[in-house]
């Protein structure tokens, strides 16, 4: 239940983003460069798409990648994660934790922290999709 809860959460919160969005939009370039009215039907119906779609973005996924040495992963994490947009937080022996640069809107729709686990022989990423797919690219493409 508590999973429903937080789906229409953050969906409410994208479409109240996009609805932001969409009427700064129309007051910028519609109201003074080009004497528009806002299209109320346009505003809602594209919030409402964002709100309903963009949420897979931010649910929750867990993967595991295959790795060969612990010790050369874990240097390759501190030196290329910043190429995602991602910074460590906290990091212990096996264990990273991390969360987007300076990115308020991600941190607003998604609280969550990206955690990165270490073993002999994989890695296990937990987090939003998003930045799980980041993760998951740089490493397969430098692996």
């Amino acid at each position: 239940m508590r999973e429903i809860n937080w789906n229409i959460v953050m969906r409410l919160k994208l479409f109240l983003l996009m609805v932001i969005i969409l009427l700064v939009f129309y007051v910028v370039v519609g109201g003074i460069i080009f004497d528009l009215e806002i299209n109320w039907n346009i505003v809602i119906i594209t919030s409402l798409i964002y709100g309903i779609f963009g949420a897979n973005n931010y649910q929750e996924i867990k993967i595991q990648i295959p790795i060969e040495d612990k010790e050369s992963f874990s240097v390759f994490l501190r030196n290329y994660l910043e190429c995602t947009g991602l910074k460590i937080i906290n990091e212990n022996n096996d264990l990273f934790i991390v969360k987007p640069k300076f990115n308020w809107v991600d941190r607003w729709i998604s609280s969550g922290r990206i955690t990165l686990t270490v073993e002999e022989n994989q890695a296990i990423v937990v987090g939003p999709s998003i930045y799980v797919e980041k993760i998951k690219i740089l490493i397969k493409a430098t692996f």
